[in-house]
């Protein structure tokens, strides 16, 4: 298996999740659930869902936005709109399902947050996009060398959205949040933190380039 549009990253700093996704997609044998539609994800993960034969299920709040992607629905992968983002956290709260992968990208960044506490202990793995915001303004996450100025893309740094111009070769620990965690920082624009509440991750190597 080969995702066949590897990569879009290097055009599209919002893609640059797909290097981490991709390595967890060929990891995992359990149902996927994603949080926010979007260009660089759904489409790999339904490919992977597919070819895999896992169950997906992508949560999105915007109907218009989700209208891009729902051509892809069918049988084994399920899509939700629940317009109102503060409610995505109390629904998966009492939601029994767990998961091999939970994709976290909505479009609210406390959203993430709700969803990231309620969804980590109900699955194997979790990928959190755009994780240098939360450090950044003091909501979860701890700068380790705070001397260190520079963009989060050091290639590209424009495309790191509303968040950073510094911390790249600074470390961040996110222990705090999650047992196992590990931040891959790309080239290209926003890093993403892998986390576990079950497996050491720490020695995962993944090529961001």
């Amino acid at each position: 298996m080969n995702w066949k549009n590897r990569y879009q990253q290097d055009n599209n700093g919002f893609a640059t999740h797909q290097p981490v996704l991709e390595k967890i997609l060929l990891m995992i044998d359990k149902p996927i659930l994603e949080l926010g539609c979007g260009e660089g994800s759904t489409e790999l993960i339904h490919y992977y869902g597919k070819e895999k034969k896992l169950p997906i299920l992508t949560v999105e709040s915007e109907k218009s936005w989700m209208e891009k992607y729902i051509h892809m629905k069918n049988e084994s992968h399920e899509f939700m709109c629940i317009e109102n983002l503060n409610e995505w956290a109390d629904y998966f709260k009492s939601d029994q399902r767990t998961w091999g992968l939970v994709f976290i990208d909505q479009g609210e960044w406390i959203s993430r947050q709700n969803c990231l506490n309620v969804l980590k202990n109900k699955t194997d793995y979790l990928i959190l996009h755009d994780s240098c915001y939360y450090p950044k303004n003091k909501i979860f996450g701890k700068i380790l060398n705070k001397n260190t100025e520079y963009a989060c893309s050091y290639k590209y740094p424009n495309n790191c959205p509303g968040c950073c111009r510094y911390m790249n070769n600074s470390k961040r620990d996110y222990s705090d949040i999650l047992k196992y965690h590990k931040e891959y920082i790309s080239p290209y624009g926003p890093p993403t933190l892998l986390g576990s509440e079950k497996y050491d991750i720490s020695e995962l190597y993944i090529d961001m380039n």
